[in-house]
């Protein structure tokens, strides 16, 4: 008997898998399924097949040739145009005068062929099916038989009310000669809808052959995933390759094991391959020739392919890595998700349930995907993090991107709003690159064209400096803002809300949502406009300087470090007309420098040494209380939690300084001591004044404050178990927007959780130094103690 071996089709179900192999050279443990059908038929005294290819049929050709490597005769039936399943089996074997056996070749099964040949003589039929009982048909052909085996029905690919019985048709087939030439030559003819429908018509006799022995159909992911574990654990026999050793793990050849790893039974390590130190390899999973393993790592259930590389700690849970991946630090690859072949992925990126990846993908670090990469060869992030774009000059962040995430705010007010958009500008007398000049230009003008085009009035403040923007986003009544401050080899794009405060991380993610769907958001032409707010500096100076007129009659000189940002040159003016001097003399009242967005200060002692941020929120602690006419000197409890807003504007430049009601009551403006250096300064010479105090005197009369940091890695999957033990067990007696606060007789710490990276961050702080570090070192061992828990 002669075998003709179906493997023409393109493997849909199973991209992007096969989008560079045909589904018949997908491989199961490490072999190709063809090999797993070859053998079988081989089993059954079957030597001499016929492979009918279409779909990337060179693959299939170069690897077995004429099947001498498998100790068979093996020839190709090449189809240039479908011809169906019963036509593709007519053009491979013509008119031949013997029994046919037809299987698949992108089917995993063990079947009996000589039952079903027997039964098939035994029974005088034109057609044997080969069948199997199955928990969800309606993948399949469905099909009922009498008592003696004869088939009487049968439903292709039924829907749930067409199922009348859980016996399928596996696809494998013996055909009498008569039924082949039955087949008409080079037209398209199918078996189910074509043939057999005839065969019954005319009462020939098609017999079914109930087969118990292993059959899987690898239709999709899933089954794919299952077809592995299946043979791990001894459903289908291997096909060789590897050893079984008493442990119930299969080894290639030079496979590395590092001291440390852990390797649970039925999984497989192929030629070659290596895994590290602390990784952990779980049962169903396997591991392909020449694949790393790296550090800390954990595989469950899944499949790696060949030449993969696994960075530290990354966590694979029910995925599938396709062949030449590279997968950064920390990266996590969920359920049924599939990465193609030789695509990059980013550290602490994260592949979510189901996503398909297509070949030769690039996913950004700390990019989480939750559709399928398909035609983009890039897979971006959400730009958007702490309210703010990072755009540099020629890396891959476009003005384009830029545009989509403005038009996608202007969207949420639904043609109806406002929006400010400003921009920083540098003094013409800065030394300032040409294509730093360009890129924020360019990326103010693309941001004004997103706004409008969904409607939305743009209101233009095209020289300007951060905190004046947020000021007059609350004065214009606008529904928000987005700025661009140049920074050194590009710009940095800010988002507000109609108070000017960086937008909330709510409604970050509206925008990002927004942004990826900018195809489908409504245009209202008839709505947009454009209005230009001009002298907005001018009357920043006049309102400032009028409410600080009191210390007028201080005089004296501050020490400015030259920036030729525009907020300096604002401050000298405002300074001029309150009577200072800003000049660079041995005796000043203070030395500062302030940051070209206009947020940030940085305040020097006598010995031209910065003043600490410990120290610095304390001061802002010190002057918010005495602009609100209350204490000269803030409590513990008041100075800490200004450092905690210190540290968040440092890393997020507002994100998480909300602004109290204290705050907002103080010339309507919020972040006026965290987020407007001008104001900042100005404050401090008022309490100079009130209090008749030098700076040094002021800086030595503040309380000590003594923190420790340190950050701890945590993998993304575990963070949620060390908060929940944390709240839990060691006496949390606080929960607040950053993280956990534990609180002691003599200090606290808190345990904050990395938004953008697998980490914690533990702050502390003591009635002295050593006693906040011996804190600080606590909990960073707990949290350490935790993870080897878990």
């Amino acid at each position: 008997m002669k075998a003709v071996i179906m493997a023409g089709g393109n493997g849909q179900r199973l991209r992007p898998i096969t989008c560079t192999l045909p589904k018949p050279m997908v491989r199961v443990c490490g072999r190709p399924i063809l090999d797993y059908v070859l053998r079988n038929l081989k089993k059954h005294s079957v030597y001499e097949a016929t492979i009918t290819a279409r779909y990337l049929n060179d693959v299939i050709i170069s690897h077995y040739a004429n099947g001498h490597s498998m100790s068979m005769n093996i020839s190709y039936s090449i189809e240039d145009a479908p011809l169906g399943t019963a036509g593709s089996v007519k053009k491979a074997v013509g008119n031949i005068d013997e029994d046919v056996l037809v299987i698949s070749g992108d089917g995993l099964s063990s079947v009996d062929i000589s039952g079903a040949y027997r039964l098939h003589k035994e029974k005088g039929a034109d057609v044997t099916m080969v069948l199997h009982r199955v928990e969800e048909p309606l993948q399949y052909g469905v099909v009922i038989t009498d008592n003696n085996g004869r088939v009487t029905k049968f439903c292709e690919k039924p829907s749930w009310c067409q199922v009348f019985s859980d016996t399928v048709n596996t696809g494998t087939y013996i055909l009498s000669p008569n039924v082949i030439k039955m087949i008409p030559e080079k037209c398209q003819y199918d078996f189910s809808s074509d043939l057999f429908p005839e065969i019954l018509k005319n009462t020939g006799k098609i017999y079914g052959y109930m087969d118990e022995s292993y059959w899987c159909d690898i239709g999709n992911k899933e089954m794919y995933l299952q077809a592995n574990k299946d043979v791990l654990m001894g459903k289908m026999e291997y096909c060789g390759g590897c050893t079984l050793m008493k442990n119930g793990i299969y080894y290639g050849k030079n496979v590395t094991v590092r001291p440390g790893a852990v390797i649970e039974d039925r999984v497989m390590l192929c030629d070659g391959c290596t895994v590290s130190r602390n990784a952990r390899i779980s049962s169903g999973s396997v591991i392909g020739h020449g694949a790393f393993i790296g550090e800390g790592a954990s595989i469950k259930g899944s499949v790696i392919g060949d030449n993969v590389y696994i960075g530290e700690c990354c966590e694979i849970r029910g995925g599938v890595i396709c062949d030449g991946v590279h997968l950064g630090s920390n990266v996590r690859v969920f359920e049924n998700a599939v990465i193609g072949d030789e695509s990059r992925v980013g550290a602490s990126a994260t592949v979510n349930k189901g996503v398909n990846v297509w070949p030769r993908k690039t996913i950004d670090s700390g990019c989480s995907i939750d559709n399928d990469v398909v035609w983009d060869n890039t897979a971006k992030k959400d730009l958007l993090t702490g309210g703010r774009i990072r755009v540099k000059d020629n890396e891959d962040i476009h003005l384009w991107d830029v545009m989509k995430y403005a038009a996608a705010f202007s969207s949420l007010f639904n043609g109806e709003g406002s929006i400010c958009v400003g921009m920083g500008e540098a003094e013409n007398n800065c030394e300032n690159t040409r294509e730093n000049t360009r890129t924020a230009q360019s990326a103010y003008h693309s941001i004004c064209a997103g706004v409008i085009s969904q409607g939305g009035t743009c209101i233009k403040m095209p020289h300007t400096t951060l905190p004046v923007f947020r000021r007059f986003v609350r004065e214009y009544s606008a529904n928000g803002g987005i700025f661009i401050g140049q920074r050194e080899g590009g710009c940095t794009v800010t988002f507000t809300d109609g108070n000017g405060a960086t937008i909330p991380v709510a409604v970050q993610k509206r925008i990002w949502s927004k942004a990826g769907l900018l195809s489908s958001l409504p245009y209202h032409p008839g709505k947009c406009r454009i209005v230009e707010a001009t002298g907005i500096m001018d009357i920043y100076e006049n309102i400032i300087s009028n409410e600080f007129s009191g210390i007028k009659d201080m005089g004296g000189c501050v020490r400015i470090f030259n920036n030729c940002s525009l907020t300096e040159q604002l401050l000298k003016r405002v300074l001029e007309r309150l009577g200072f001097t800003a000049c660079d003399t041995d005796n000043p009242l203070f030395t500062v420098s302030v940051d070209k967005l206009g947020e940030m200060v940085v305040l020097y002692g006598e010995d031209t040494k910065a003043i600490s941020r410990e120290r610095l929120g304390v001061l802002i602690s010190v002057l918010k209380k005495n602009r609100a006419r209350g204490e000269g000197i803030p409590d513990t409890e008041g100075v800490t939690q200004d450092y905690l807003r210190s540290i968040s504007l440092e890393v997020a430049r507002g994100l998480s300084v909300e602004g109290t009601d204290e705050e907002r009551d103080i010339n309507g403006m919020m972040y006026s001591y965290c987020g407007d250096s001008i104001y900042f300064i100005l404050s401090l010479l008022s309490y100079m004044k009130d209090t008749k105090k030098t700076f040094k005197e002021m800086i030595e009369g503040l309380p000590n404050v003594y923190i420790s940091e340190k950050t701890v890695k945590c993998p993304w999957n575990k963070k949620g178990h060390v908060m929940h033990e944390f709240y839990t067990r060691h006496n949390c007696s606080e929960e607040s927007d950053m993280g956990i606060k534990i609180n002691h007789d003599y200090g606290w710490s808190m345990i904050i959780p990395g938004e953008e990276q697998p980490t914690f961050k533990v702050i502390s702080e003591g009635f002295s130094q050593e006693y906040a570090d011996e804190l600080c070192g606590i909990y960073t061992k707990k949290i350490n103690q935790l993870l080897l828990e878990n």
